[in-house]
């Protein structure tokens, strides 16, 4: 995937251009352009010369924007923008707005002159840059305001004519610094990556570049500090701040074997971890990346506005070009009237307001969500979250804490207490997390009452100065897990263990059912388990006894039944599951490399309720995209009618492009 970052790119419709312009040439595969980043991501086809297809593409962009800097590479460039109301800027307002007072209220026989600097200061740029995107085919805003300005002046509207230019670079500007602004609160929102790394190095710290740390160093990170790259910490100990990464809003304790991730601020105390990945393929480098290219798979809704704002402008071009043409010679107006109501046509149809609102309210979502926590592959999954009818779920690790504890011990033909003793003595060595619920503290085990262990297929055995004790999976049906314990080959007792509820998930299944959307739970476990366990959760619908494969077989039955239907595991073992999905979810994926390429959504901690937020959202920015493109429809046509039967002044179709593209910004703003 070859990226181009268009610094400078302000213009939506010619954003819309180069990504036509990319998809259709010869060697690419793929092209995306993400307007809220001004990066293009292009997948060229297998055997295509990309670096003649880029050197191409470059220099379209840099034909049809000048001002725009295009770069290669992973980095975006760091030039950075003249934002606002330059010195030139007011000065050209200012020399623009004395010349016009000049023109209207002397008395000169230079008063056309007056008039000529009013409009060329004031104008030049537009008609520039108009001129230019009409010889790449791009009907503009700078064309259409330049056909109108030039035309209003040819029909003796002079003030007009300046007005509008005024108005409309006025506009411009707020209308960029809104569009800007917004960018810069959605980027805060996204975990930055550590700018240094405090590397020791034979008892010294040196300062270095994250990207020039190798595997298995060891870093320094201080009170303050962020920790510039995934590891393991070996010594120290502090309270740490994921927030950035997981959205947790309490500091975490870390101390000696506790895994940390890059991002993270440490806020209390110091530590010295050993790196255990590459800076570029670190937690906060992988945020980074999932967010910025969140827009690569877009949503329907954002395409179909792409595809309408293509053919809309040039439909409005020719109903213009037709009422100044075949008004007069019908008698339905006089031409100066036609001609001035093709002008405010020719104003209010660029679509610019619909072309940054909506790719801005999905990136915004996306932008609040990653705040939260959770990460999106694409701007679809945000879109289409709210049309999931059906949500699965893994049981162990996601519906549960996969904290197992012991209930009850069922002792057989032996005290019960001694029958619990010989099963400790077996579980000792146990690395599975069935064997902590039985052992309660593996330091009051005499390990000389050990001989030997063996791991089992379906458990565990250990030889003990007790004789040969054996602890197995159970064929006993019960509404828990089952352990046999034999002494000796003669079965002793059964241990009976749960899976602990997590306490938010019961509050996640009701509010499910609230929005009318069906939970299921797939399990390998028995079904009488799984029923106990979908009973405590209010669940009436599961599926138990699964292996992977039942549970892709179970989505081919249910898709396309009612609406769409998600699921959520743990990213790891349930990959395949996530993948078959219409849209997969997984949890406890922190620093996860499989969760993060097995699924459309990463929810970077254990929390499930926050699929409630996810649902929230999702509405939220349809709610917010729906409003910008009725107000902006019933403006334009409203406009557009009006100017059909009155004579509306052309500052009122100014407003129908730059002051409805402003007010959609202002109220996708909302979503933050």
């Amino acid at each position: 995937m070859e990226k181009l970052f268009l610094n400078g790119l302000t213009c939506a419709n010619c954003a819309q251009k180069i990504e036509r312009f990319a998809n259709d040439h010869a060697s690419v595969e793929s092209a995306s352009l993400d307007f809220i980043n001004t990066t293009l991501s292009i997948e060229m086809k297998d055997g295509a010369d990309g670096e003649a297809a880029l050197r191409e593409i470059t220099k379209y962009i840099n034909d049809l924007e000048p001002d725009v800097l295009v770069t290669r590479g992973e980095e975006e460039s760091e030039e950075e923008e003249e934002e606002g109301f330059s010195k030139i800027f007011l000065l050209r307002i200012a020399v623009s707005l004395l010349a016009l007072a000049a023109f209207l209220f002397i008395d000169s026989p230079y008063k056309m002159v007056f008039f000529a600097i009013a409009y060329i200061v004031i104008s030049y740029d537009i008609i520039i840059n108009g001129v230019k995107g009409a010889f790449h085919g791009v009907l503009a805003e700078e064309f259409l305001m330049s056909v109108a300005t030039i035309g209003a002046i040819f029909i003796g509207e002079y003030l007009e004519a300046v007005l509008v230019s005024l108005l409309y670079q006025i506009g411009e500007i707020i209308s960029d610094i809104a569009v800007d602004k917004s960018k810069d609160k959605i980027k805060e929102l996204i975990v930055k990556s550590p700018v240094f790394a405090t590397v020791l190095d034979n008892g010294k710290e040196i300062q270095s570049e994250p990207a020039d740390v190798a595997i298995g160093s060891k870093i320094i990170v201080r009170e303050g500090e962020s920790i510039a790259i995934d590891g393991v910490v070996i010594e120290g100990s502090a309270k740490v701040d994921n927030a950035h990464i997981s959205g947790e809003s309490e500091p975490v304790y870390v101390d000696i074997n506790s895994e940390v991730y890059s991002g993270a601020i440490v806020k209390e105390g110091y530590l010295i971890i050993e790196t255990t990945k590459l800076a570029k393929n670190s937690t906060a480098a992988r945020i980074q990346e999932l967010v910025r290219s969140s827009q690569s798979d877009k949503a329907n809704l954002e395409t179909g506005v792409s595809r309408f704002a293509r053919i809309y402008t040039p439909i409005v071009v020719v109903i213009a070009a037709m009422i100044a043409l075949l008004a007069p010679v019908l008698n339905i107006m006089p031409l100066k009237e036609a001609l001035h109501t093709c002008f405010a046509f020719l104003i209010v149809s660029c679509p610019c307001a619909i072309i940054i609102s909506v790719p801005l309210a999905y990136f915004s979502g996306i932008g609040k969500m990653s705040k939260n926590g959770i990460l999106f592959k694409g701007t679809k999954f945000l879109d289409q979250f709210r049309n999931i009818k059906t949500f699965c779920f893994d049981k162990t690790g996601t519906l549960t804490s996969g904290k197992f504890k012991l209930v009850r011990v069922e002792a057989i033909g032996i005290d019960e207490k001694e029958a619990l003793h010989l099963a400790r003595l077996a579980e000792y060595h146990s690395k599975h997390p069935i064997a902590s619920a039985i052992l309660d503290d593996r330091e009051a085990i005499n390990k000389e009452e050990i001989i030997s262990y063996t791991s089992l297929k379906n458990g565990v055995q250990a030889e003990t100065k007790f004789g040969s004790v054996k602890v197995i999976t159970s064929e006993k049906e019960s509404e828990y897990k089952v352990l046999d314990t034999y002494l000796d080959d003669k079965l002793i007792a059964h241990l009976y263990i749960e899976d602990e509820i997590k306490d938010e998930t019961k509050n996640l299944v009701r509010e499910l059912k609230e929005r009318n959307v069906k939970p299921v739970m797939l399990t390998g476990d028995t079904k009488i388990y799984a029923e106990k366990v979908a009973r405590d959760l209010g669940i009436d619908s599961f599926e138990a006894e699964l292996l992977p494969e039942d549970k892709i077989k179970f989505f081919e039955k249910e898709q396309g039944k009612d609406g769409l239907v998600a699921f959520v595991g743990d990213g790891i073992n349930d990959s395949p599951v996530i993948k078959r999905a219409d849209i997969g979810l997984s949890m406890g994926a922190l620093g996860s490399d499989a969760a993060i390429e097995a699924s459309d959504i990463v929810i970077m901690d254990d929390k499930i309720e926050k699929i409630v937020n996810i649902f929230d959202t999702s509405q939220f920015v349809n709610k917010i995209i729906i409003e910008n493109l009725i107000f902006t429809a019933f403006v334009k046509a409203a406009i557009i009618i009006l100017a059909l039967f009155i004579q509306l002044p052309l500052w009122v179709a100014v407003f129908g492009d730059v002051g409805v593209t402003l007010l959609s910004v202002i109220n996708t703003l909302r979503i933050r």
